[in-house]
C-alpha cells in the first residue's frame, strides 16, 4: 500500500521534565508523562519515535506504522530525564527513564548544546547547574527508550551570556550565520557528547525565522543534517505537514488534565476509524 494511501492524525506531545510546582498532573510534567503513557494504552495506541513519524512524512514509511500512534518528546534535556532526583521542596522525583524504559515506548530528548549556557540556565532557572548535565546522554541515546535531538546552541535562553541571536525570542536567528551556529554547530556539540549526531531539531520557544524555516533548513540540508524541526504550534501532523514546521501539543499549555490529554488521544484515533 502506498504510504499516503491510508491518512489521519498523528498527534506530537511534548513534555518539560523541569516543570515541577507540585506534585500532581497540572503542577508536574513528570507526573502527567506518568499517566500520560498509561492512557495511551489503554486507548488501545501505540508510541512511536519522532524519526519514524518523518519517515512516514518523507513517504518512506507505510501509513499503517503510524496509525493510531502518538510521538512522546521532551525538551531541554535536564537531568530529570535521566535520574530519579530530590528537587527543591517537591522530594523524589522518578525520571523519564524510570517512566518508560521498562516498556514499549521511546521519547525524543532536545538537548541544548553550549555546555556554558546549560550551566547558566540551570543555575538560573533550576538552582544548580548539575541539573543540566551531559554526563548521560551517550548511554540514553543508545538505550532504545531515547534519543537525543538538537535543541540548538544556546535556547536564547535570557540567562545565557552572548547568545547567538538574542535573548527571550529564537526569531532573531535570521540569517545563515547564526542558523549555523544554533543547527550545524549544535547538532555537532551534541554528536561529541551522545555519540550520534543528531538529525532532528526542537525550534526553543517553538519559534522560527521564516529564513530559518523556509530557507536554511530546507535549501542546506547537506550542511546541517537535520531531517526535520518541530514546533510549539498546537496540532496534529498528518501526511501533508511541513516537516520543518511541525506542530506540537505541550503539557500545561495545550491540556492540564487526564481528561483533555485523553480527548487529544480521541480525535486522533477516531480520525483513523471514521464512522
Amino acid at each position: 500500500m502506498n504510504s499516503r494511501t491510508l491518512s489521519g492524525l498523528v498527534p506530537v506531545f511534548g513534555y518539560h521534565s523541569q516543570n515541577i510546582f507540585g506534585n500532581d498532573y497540572a503542577s508536574n510534567d513528570r507526573h502527567a508523562l506518568a499517566s500520560d503513557y498509561e492512557a495511551i494504552g489503554q486507548a488501545g495506541m501505540k508510541i512511536i519515535s519522532l524519526s519514524a513519524l518523518i519517515d512516514w512524512l518523507a513517504g518512506d514509511l507505510s501509513a499503517d506504522y503510524v496509525e493510531n500512534a502518538v510521538v512522546l518528546t521532551s525538551d531541554d534535556a535536564p537531568l530529570f530525564d535521566y535520574e530519579d532526583v530530590d528537587y527543591a521542596d517537591f522530594g523524589k522525583q522518578i525520571s523519564t527513564r524510570t517512566i518508560l524504559q521498562d516498556g514499549n515506548a521511546h521519547i525524543t530528548l532536545f538537548a541544548i548544546a553550549s555546555p556554558r549556557a546549560r550551566q547558566e540556565i540551570g543555575e538560573d532557572a533550576l538552582g544548580s547547574g548539575a541539573f543540566m548535565s551531559d554526563h548521560w546522554w551517550a548511554e540514553a541515546d543508545a538505550s532504545g527508550w531515547a534519543s537525543i535531538e538538537n535543541h540548538g546552541w544556546d535556547h536564547c535562553h535570557p540567562a545565557v551570556s552572548e547568545a547567538v541571536g538574542g535573548t527571550g525570542t529564537f526569531l532573531g536567528v535570521n540569517d545563515y550565520d547564526s542558523c549555523d551556529q544554533q543547527v550545524r554547530q549544535a547538532a555537532d556539540s551534541i554528536a561529541a557528547v551522545s555519540g550520534r549526531r543528531p538529525e532532528l531539531f526542537a525550534y526553543p520557544y517553538g519559534e522560527s525565522s521564516d529564513y530559518l524555516r523556509n530557507h536554511y533548513f530546507p535549501l542546506h540540508m547537506e550542511q546541517h543534517g537535520m531531517r526535520a524541526a518541530v514546533t510549539t504550534i498546537p496540532g496534529y501532523a498528518t501526511a501533508d505537514t511541513n516537516r520543518w514546521d511541525i506542530p506540537r501539543f505541550v503539557c500545561g499549555r495545550d491540556w492540564n488534565s487526564p481528561e483533555a490529554f485523553q480527548a487529544l488521544l480521541l480525535k486522533a484515533k477516531e480520525s483513523w476509524n471514521p464512522c
